[in-house]
């Protein structure tokens, strides 16, 4: 099974965007299992549930610091690694989707109470599926590029 796949096996039985990434790019850095994966990307669904950045780009993020970690005091080098692959993941997924917003994405106000019920009424919450196979397929590609 692809991360992909994984992924959207993971949606489809309630995790959010954020918990699918991060638990499907696992593999990438064995720095966590999946129960604690999981759980970091709890609340960062739907935008951190205000409909800002991206649950799948979130999700990204956070993997690409277990896989490019920066927790040396001083560790300058370290922490130019991971600031920079942040900066070229976000401007890889904006360029593909138009924008890194949830609610842009969704065109759902995802910071009212309702934000999810709305995606999953008009459909646009299948939308989050291609972000998620998308923010994927970007690390895969800034891996694929460190290992060449």
């Amino acid at each position: 099974m692809t991360r992909q796949e994984y992924a959207t096996e993971l949606r489809k039985r309630g995790y959010n965007c954020a918990q699918a990434v991060l638990a499907a790019t696992a593999d990438m850095h064995y720095m966590l299992d999946e129960e604690v994966l999981l759980a970091a990307g709890g609340g960062l669904g739907g935008g951190a549930r205000q409909g800002e950045l991206c649950g799948a780009a979130s999700g990204a993020v956070v993997a690409l610091g277990f896989i490019f970690p920066h927790n040396g005091d001083g560790d300058n080098y370290a922490k130019a690694v991971i600031s920079d692959k942040t900066r070229v993941f976000m401007e890889k997924f904006k360029k593909k989707y138009g924008n890194l917003a949830c609610s842009k994405l969704l065109e759902v106000d995802m910071s009212r109470p309702d934000g999810l019920k709305a995606a999953m009424e008009t459909g646009a919450i299948e939308r989050c599926a291609e972000y998620i196979a998308g923010a994927i397929s970007i690390l895969e590609e800034m891996l694929e590029g460190e290992n060449s």
